[in-house]
């Protein structure tokens, strides 16, 4: 399984997380890299990115343990919504561990809102070691 297969996988499969992002005709707002054109604004969702920073190696294989950046983004229509996701995406995270995700470390959060759109964004910034 590659990083950002596990990374969805993780998000998609969290029922508290999905509840609070689903929209009314049953589809969780999930996406990688950017939301769909014309996504409505009243809408919420996560958006999430991720940057390879580097790898360990062994004299037998590559990439043993991999270090990423991951950024999440949550978009809602309101600050409350957006905090209750925040939240709900810390609380995942903060202590998830499996056989390849090793480490999910905390680093900062960004809080803003879109002047266009109206539209409120936190973007969460972790540091993970990753097992390939």
């Amino acid at each position: 399984m590659n990083f950002a297969t596990n990374i969805n996988t993780v998000l998609q499969n969290d029922t508290a997380l999905n509840a609070l992002i689903t929209d009314t005709a049953g589809n969780v707002n999930i996406y990688s890299y950017d939301l769909p054109d014309n996504f409505p604004v009243n809408i919420s969702a996560i958006v999430f990115t991720y940057k390879k920073e580097n790898g360990e190696h062994t004299l037998q294989l590559k990439n043993v343990l991999e270090y990423y950046s991951l950024y999440i983004v949550v978009l809602a229509y309101n600050s409350e919504d957006l905090e209750t996701i925040g939240a709900a995406v810390r609380d995942l995270l903060d202590e998830y561990s499996d056989s390849h995700i090793k480490d999910i470390t905390y680093e900062d959060d960004l809080n803003g809102q879109d002047p266009d759109t109206e539209r409120y964004y936190k973007t969460l910034q972790y540091s993970i070691i990753y097992k390939n």
